[in-house]
């Protein structure tokens, strides 16, 4: 038996209230049904009796944590001993736990038994037992929700949902008095309270996932009492940190044109003066509003009022990420999860597999800070890769103890895990908290790879498979590199940090995103460079081909980068460049200007100047059977490529019509995989079809905006005859729904029609159905004329606006009339067409149909070759003579 510890060490998942009453609920079970809850791991301890002595393991269960936690290191010591000499067989040590266990038992089952919680749709707790939607919860609530259910280490929280945002104010209130409630029992804590003190996080959160958007607000409940107490319960240098981030915050919303990273002159925490930035922020927040400084309660509401407010001010940019869809956003009310509590505490991200080379596990943290300086991009972060779990646990032993459920969150999610969490560690103990989950977004070598991987693995299939590579992740596996000659030519400008494992691109570089997104409709290629990235710039950056940043980048950029494929190098900053009136200039002097040719290289972490010349990409060479000269580890890595594509290849060609369900899925196959194939492209298309033609016509009228080029591929595989009955049944549906133009799936139907269509199809469609289909035409036209006026960044907001009601006019003229050439040549007697006209469809519709009564002579050019030549080909085609000219 043993009576002294010189140390130990805890590793254990972060405690939460759903855990906790399950534990305590099974206690004295025989069955302890822990297989219920996929997400608990045993808590692991590792002590030492004497100093320089090796570790010696034990074993321990979920409700020895308070006591192996406790603040006091020596009462966690003795309990410990007791621990180890109950399971050598002491009667005593036994007898010890057994009473402490069961007192602690016995109060918590009396504090479950009397809690009552508000659930319903306005208020949602952690622990709540039903499967939420995310357009009530968010798609990060719902997520944390189940994950909670399943016994993941998720901090206690408590949902304001997105019914909250159309009530009437004294109803808004009542709800907010039931979260913080909630909240308060989950965490045996009270706001305002200088004992115990509820401190959270308030994460604002949408239906879709939109990272990087919507405002995080830490450390709100912290005032100048709790502050004194914070200095005593952990210490003035984790006190300070707590306090000096949350008055950071509210200065930061009470004073919006304040540079504050300007202000504190350094992005790390060791160089902040906090007690000379605690007391100046102090000072200009009490001239606002002093009771933000004295309130727990009032600066809770404060922060309500604040993201209620950011929504507004964003609502158009919010529309346009959620795709047009008109929803609202929740607040997301949890438990602090201290990341400063001492110098082994860190936030930060963890992926199943790394995200640039798809091997291996990797971490992106930072010791001792709080998590929205990654997620912001305030500090550099630093990267560890590792392939056994042993490897890191003497430096991230949190995330070593939680990483034996990496393979479970992989199943879970059938796709590589992205896991943002908080450590929270003091004197040996460590626990890990998940604070979001999500499918990861990898560079295209990892995505093979890893999908591939985990295909082998069995944990998902070979549809999954295909929907987890997309086009732009075998872009970059076979982009084209730079020439070596060319390489040698380009001028060097300056360093930066890529995003991109060995990519490279040429384009024009632009600094503005109206100037981007302009350059982009001419055609060019087009580098987005700024000094700093905001989410709004996102949806710019999936339209550019690469991207400049001067300093850090935020991970939503990243994350954007990786997603999107696009090439970028970030931090030149750190480089000695700066920015100057649209103009990049180095340390010597040279300058990059608006619209100059640059050269990207990921693989050299160059910006060049100049446009380089492209040789294909090594890989796709290697597979073709050239020999080439590669060090070891590159042909290891193109070893490991060739037989993941390989495979890869075994599995498209494998698919047929059956193996695909969804339409983005079989969208996805043809313009990706099946490109080079139209042949087999078609027949899957046609199968398809045939399979699931009700379901088409559904997910036609539901596309949105942005889909019309792939839909519009798909269309034209279809046979006429398919097409034919496409119309025959979605045309009944339109009218009995009175769907037309943007509701028609978003002018989709209309977008068909801009191609010619041979007589056969014309031949099968009633005049009431032809005149449905020339209608849909004209709607589509003038949406491209609104879209052509306003541009796309704007087109979700026009079309809540303006698109359901009046369109406007266009100027029709005989080349919208040549595109129905088929139809004129089909009708021979207009009069049942012009009878089926009224006043249900656009005025406009007429004046085509009008249009297309006129002389083939007002139409055709028949002096001119080019023009005659043409009719005459789609004559040809129909094997019917061309029509004279002064025709009707």
């Amino acid at each position: 038996m043993i009576t002294h510890l010189s140390d130990f060490i805890l590793r254990a998942n972060y405690t939460n209230y759903k855990c906790s009453e399950f534990f305590c609920s099974n206690y004295l079970s025989n069955d302890p049904s822990e297989h219920k809850f996929a997400g608990y791991v045993h808590p692991e301890i590792e002590y030492v009796v004497e100093h320089g002595k090796k570790l010696r393991a034990i074993d321990t269960v979920y409700i020895d944590i308070p006591f192996l936690s406790a603040s006091n290191k020596e009462n966690a010591k003795e309990y410990l001993i007791h621990l180890i000499n109950a399971e050598k067989g002491d009667e005593k040590s036994r007898n010890y736990l057994l009473k402490k266990r069961t007192d602690y038992y016995k109060a918590l089952k009396k504090i479950f038994t009397s809690n009552i919680f508000t659930d319903d749709k306005y208020v949602v707790p952690s622990i709540t037992n039903k499967k939420c939607n995310a357009k009530l919860v968010s798609h990060k609530g719902a997520t944390l929700i189940e994950l909670t259910q399943e016994g993941f280490p998720v901090p206690d929280f408590c949902i304001l949902t997105s019914e909250n945002y159309s009530l009437p104010q004294k109803n808004k209130i009542k709800n907010i008095e039931n979260a913080i409630s909630n909240l308060e029992k989950l965490t045996f804590s009270k706001i305002g309270a200088t004992e115990n003190p509820l401190i959270l996080a308030m994460r604002c959160a949408m239906p879709e996932y939109i990272p990087g958007l919507m405002p995080t607000y830490l450390n709100v409940g912290v005032t100048d009492k709790i502050y004194l107490q914070l200095k005593k319960t952990y210490g003035i240098e984790v006190a300070n940190k707590i306090y000096y981030n949350n008055l950071k915050t509210i200065h930061a919303k009470l004073y919006p044109d304040f540079d504050c990273n300007t202000d504190d002159s350094a992005n790390k925490s060791e160089q902040i003066d906090f007690e000379k930035m605690i007391n100046y922020y102090f000072e200009k927040i009490s001239i606002k509003d002093n009771n933000l400084l004295t309130d727990a309660y009032y600066q809770f509401e404060f922060f309500i009022g604040k993201a209620e407010t950011f929504y507004k001010n964003n609502e158009d940019l919010i529309y346009t990420f959620q795709k047009g869809r008109k929803t609202h956003h929740s607040i997301i009310l949890q438990k602090m999860v201290w990341t400063v509590r001492d110098e082994d505490s860190y936030p930060g991200v963890l992926y199943t597999s790394h995200s640039r080379t798809g091997l291996g596990m990797q971490i992106e943290s930072v010791k001792n800070i709080f998590g929205e300086d990654i997620m912001t991009g305030l500090v550099n972060t630093e990267h560890t890769e590792f392939f056994n779990r042993d490897e890191i646990k003497v430096q991230f032993p949190a995330i070593y103890h939680f990483s034996v459920l990496s393979p479970l969150l992989e199943k879970k999610l059938k796709s590589p895990a992205t896991i943002e969490f908080a450590a929270e560690s003091f004197n040996g103990r460590h626990f890990f908290s998940i604070l979001q989950l999500d499918n990861s977004e990898l560079t295209g070598r990892a995505t093979l790879l890893s999908a591939i991987h985990l295909y082998k693995r069995k944990i998902i299939s070979k549809k999954r498979v295909v929907k987890l590579i997309h086009p732009y992740h075998l872009r970059q596996i076979f982009s084209e590199r730079i020439d070596n000659e060319s390489l040698k030519e380009l001028k060097f400008f300056c360093h930066g940090i890529s995003i991109l494992p060995r990519s490279a691109v040429s384009a024009k570089a632009y600094f503005s995103a109206n100037a981007a997104i302009e350059a982009k409709k001419k055609g060019e290629k087009v580098c987005f460079c700024k000094s700093t990235f905001s989410p709004s710039d996102r949806i710019v950056m999936s339209e550019v081909d690469a991207i400049i940043s001067m300093t850090p980048a935020a991970i939503h950029v990243v994350t954007a980068c990786l997603g999107y494929g696009i090439p970028a190098l970030i931090n030149l900053e750190n480089y000695n460049i700066k920015l100057v009136n649209n103009s990049l200039v180095n340390e010597h002097g040279v300058a990059i200007n608006e619209g100059d040719w640059i050269t990207i290289s990921s693989k050299h972490r160059i910006l060049f100047l100049g446009k380089a010349n492209y040789k294909p990409a090594r890989f796709q060479k290697y597979l073709e059977g050239q020999k080439l000269e590669l060090e070891p580890k590159e042909e290891k890595v193109f070893i490991n490529m060739a037989t993941a594509f390989g495979e890869y290849q075994k599995i498209v060609n494998s698919l047929d019509s059956g193996d695909i369900t969804k339409l983005s899925d079989l969208v996805k196959l043809i313009r990706n995989d099946l490109q080079k194939n139209p042949g087999k492209a078609a027949n899957i298309v046609n199968k398809w079809f045939d399979a699931h033609t009700n379901y088409y016509i559904h997910q036609i009228l539901e596309s949105e905006l942005g889909t019309h080029t792939e839909q519009y591929k798909l269309y034209n595989f279809l046979t006429t005859d398919r097409k034919i009955k496409f119309f025959k049944n979605i045309i009944p549906v339109c009218r009995r729904k009175n769907l037309k133009g943007d509701k028609a799936g978003a002018f989709m139907l209309g977008r068909f029609m801009c191609q010619p269509h041979p007589i056969a199809f014309w031949k099968e469609l009633t005049p009431n159905e032809i005149v449905f289909l020339l209608n849909e035409y004209v709607l589509f036209e003038k949406y491209l004329q609104i879209l052509n006026d306003f541009g796309e960044r704007h087109i979700n907001r026009i079309r809540n606006e303006a698109l359901n009601y009046d369109l406007g006019s266009i100027n029709l003229s005989k080349k919208n009339a040549a595109i129905f050439i088929s139809l004129k040549l089909y009708i021979k007697d207009w009069k049942e067409i012009n009878a089926a006209f009224n006043a249900s469809f656009d005025k406009e519709t007429k004046i085509l149909i009008d249009l297309l009564q006129v002389p083939y002579g007002s139409i055709y050019e028949f002096d001119s070759p080019w023009s005659y030549n043409e009719l005459q080909e789609i004559c040809g085609n129909e094997r019917i003579p061309v029509p004279d000219k002064s025709e009707l």
